[in-house]
């Protein structure tokens, strides 16, 4: 087994790794090079490797690599030539799309494929499973700050709908107290048709909107300032893993 997880490879690494592993392949039963910036480049420099007669890998991790419909295309057509010993393909957290995972089709049709485990779908709870992120993230604002370093915002959507949560709860007295005359104004125009409640959650969205829109104002300091204010409230949003 070769784990280089996490380790910033990128195309220049790739290409050296591809390299070594072609020369001496029927050994390598299991790579690992999830989180790394192989990018469609990087890819198709593996791809030598993987299409070689002699490859007999069974286990092959590339989820968050940032790779797209091109890097599906070198994937599918290498692993088309060498379908058999691969088992299991983990290429979740990548932006395939439709259009990408189409291109894999060629290798999944094979009378000689034996994959048995595909994965595809990019989600929180799968990418907080894993035990590198468990060993880094003991907290969700610490989970936060590595998806910003990460540059994985965008590609789990999930965490920034938890930003966005974050600021909505809960509304401080202060908080309502400077937005007065707003509610005031509302509370007025709303008196015969609105109960006190629905006033309240009124008032808590217009006022943390207003406070998340003043952060966007700065987008290069955006994410981390909605950390800041997160890590400050881990304790209430422990029921988020429980």
């Amino acid at each position: 087994m070769i784990n280089l997880s996490d380790c910033r490879i990128r195309k220049k690494g790739c290409s050296s790794l591809g390299s070594a592993l072609k020369s001496n392949p029927s050994s390598l039963r299991e790579l690992n090079l999830s989180r790394n910036w192989l990018q469609d480049s990087g890819m198709k420099v593996l791809t030598g490797f993987l299409e070689s007669p002699h490859c007999r890998l069974e286990t092959l991790s590339l989820s968050w690599c940032r790779i797209t419909k091109e890097g599906c295309s070198s994937l599918g057509s290498a692993l088309k030539s060498n379908p058999s010993s691969l088992r299991e393909l983990d290429l979740k957290g990548n932006k395939l799309r439709d259009s990408g995972v189409k291109l894999l089709t060629g290798f999944l049709e094979s009378p000689r494929c034996g994959l048995e485990t595909l994965r595809l779908k990019a989600d929180l709870i799968g990418l907080y499973s894993t035990q590198t992120v468990r060993n880094e993230c003991k907290s969700p604002g610490q989970l936060l700050s590595f998806l910003a370093q990460k540059d994985l915002l965008q590609t789990v959507p999930e965490a920034t709908k938890l930003l966005q949560l974050v600021l909505t709860i809960p509304a401080t007295t202060a908080s309502v107290e400077r937005s007065f005359s707003a509610l005031k104004r509302l509370k007025t125009y709303s008196r015969n048709r609105t109960d006190s409640g629905r006033l309240s959650s009124l008032a808590i969205i217009s006022i943390e909107a207003a406070r998340l829109l003043k952060l966007k104002e700065n987008k290069e300091d955006f994410y981390n300032k909605v950390t800041e204010v997160f890590v400050a409230k881990d304790r209430r949003m422990d029921f988020i893993y429980k």
